[in-house]
């Protein structure tokens, strides 16, 4: 079942749509599922002006990545030190176990954004 979080998100995902101009394009492919993930970026002096998504699989893998889109817009690149496994863990603590894999989706769709950096 899908809990309270996951069912809003679904329900009113934040910026759900596809970019015509990003500066940056993140994609990841869930290695367990399948399902794909597109993160659209503005970035400018590194913040994150605008963020979109698309993804392509479960509600709990939009859901999520709805949720890092909501977080991340207008914030500094530095400022997403804190998004890891155990933040999302906690965040989602209703998730059942085979929706685990949908954080590790959005882990490396973090690290792929904190990779602009570099």
């Amino acid at each position: 079942m899908y809990c309270e979080k996951v069912i809003n998100e679904f329900e009113n995902p934040f910026h759900m749509y596809a970019q015509e101009a990003p500066t940056h394009l993140i994609k990841h492919v869930g290695g367990g599922c399948g399902d794909e993930a597109f993160v659209y970026l503005v970035i400018e002096d590194d913040m994150i002006k605008e963020v979109s998504f698309e993804v392509f699989g479960c509600a709990t893998c939009l859901a999520l990545t709805s949720f890092l889109c909501r977080f991340i817009e207008n914030k500094y690149l530095l400022d997403l030190t804190e998004l890891n496994y155990n933040y999302f863990k906690e965040e989602f603590s209703e998730l059942e176990p085979s929706q685990n894999h949908c954080i590790d989706l959005v882990c490396a769709l973090v690290e792929n954004i904190r990779g602009v950096l570099s």
